[in-house]
């Protein structure tokens, strides 16, 4: 029988907000599909929404602080 070990990795990812925000509005992923195929209203209405829960995260440092965690598997047979 192998041998597997996990744990969970927990971590705070920091960013600036126009930065994470720069995926979604570039196409990047599902949720750019999403959000680069509405119309420039619905875009705006995106970006106004995103802006006020992003603002809720930000430190004083300017970035916004995004709570992480993975769990980590290996094995080995």
């Amino acid at each position: 029988m192998g041998e597997v070990v996990s744990g969970e990795l927990a971590w705070t990812h920091r960013e600036d907000p126009e930065v994470w925000w720069s995926g979604p509005a570039g196409g990047v992923a599902n949720i750019g599909l999403v959000v680069t195929g509405q119309t420039p209203e619905m875009f705006a209405r995106i970006k106004s929404a995103y802006d006020r829960l992003a603002a809720q995260r930000v430190e004083e440092n300017g970035l916004i602080d995004l709570p992480a965690v993975a769990l980590l598997a290996s094995g080995r047979c």
